[in-house]
Parts: C-alpha cells; structure tokens; sequence
C-alpha cells in the first residue's frame, strides 16, 4: 500500500498479535486509514507482555534482552516516528525514566519525534484516547 511507514510507540506490548488486535491497534490501524499510511510497525519501550500495567512494575526486566537494539531498528526501517505512551503517572516510579532512553536512540537515529498531543506532564497522549481529528505535532521531551 502506498504512503508512509509509520512507527507508534507505546508503553508495552499486549495480548494483540498477528491475528488478534486490541483496542490500541484498532486506533492505530484507523490512524493509518485517516491519515493515508502505507504500514504501521508498533514499538514499545518495554518488551514485557502485561495488559496490567502493574504487572510491568513487577517484571524483573521489563526491558527485556534486546529491546533497544529492537526500537532502534523499529526507528530506521520508518519515515514517521510517533510517540504515543501517555502520562508517566500511570507507570511504577522505577520505570519513569525510560523514555530517555527513547530519545537517546531517536538522536542516535536523528528521528524528529510526532505524537497526537501530550498529557499534562508533557508526554505524549495514548493514541487509544485520543480522536482521529488530532493532529501530529512534534514532541519535545519535558524539562
């Protein structure tokens, strides 16, 4: 399909595969429709399956073994990078700090970070909360 490829990048993984989606991809996918993309590659800060995000803070390495290495390539093999991981309240203090790292492999990279808004800490909004009349706008990482 013709358009751009797309990287999303959310929190962590779910339950959603190959053959099964959510209501994350489903957004995802109908970003994809409104907005003309010719593929989507969904990428997560953390590697660890949960749909409980209290599980994540439990994990002992929800980063998991290669993950970075995983989003690096995720931000090469894509022309647009949107960040989409919502408020950092909702994660265990311990993980906070990992969109850092995201912004450390975006430099790296040289990816000029979209997302569809940002929460009232700065990070940018979840795409499953948002509509689809939301325009993408650059990301710059709080202070």
């Amino acid at each position: 399909m013709p358009g751009p490829t797309v990287a999303i990048f959310g929190v962590n993984p779910s339950v959603a595969g190959a053959t099964v989606n959510d209501q994350t991809i489903r957004k995802d996918l109908g970003f994809g429709r409104a907005l003309g993309w010719g593929k989507i590659i969904k990428g997560n800060k953390f590697a660890f399956v949960a749909t409980d995000i209290d599980r994540l803070g439990m994990a002992a390495d929800p980063i998991g073994p290669g993950n970075d290495a995983h989003i690096e390539q995720i931000m090469r093999d894509a022309d647009l990078h949107i960040f989409a991981w919502g408020a950092m309240g909702k994660l265990p203090r311990r993980l906070r700090t990992r969109w850092r790292v995201m912004m450390e492999i975006a430099n790296k990279v040289g990816c000029k970070p979209l997302c569809f808004g940002t929460a009232r800490d700065g990070h940018p909004l979840h795409t499953s909360r948002i509509a689809y009349s939301a325009p993408l706008v650059p990301w710059s990482a709080p202070l």
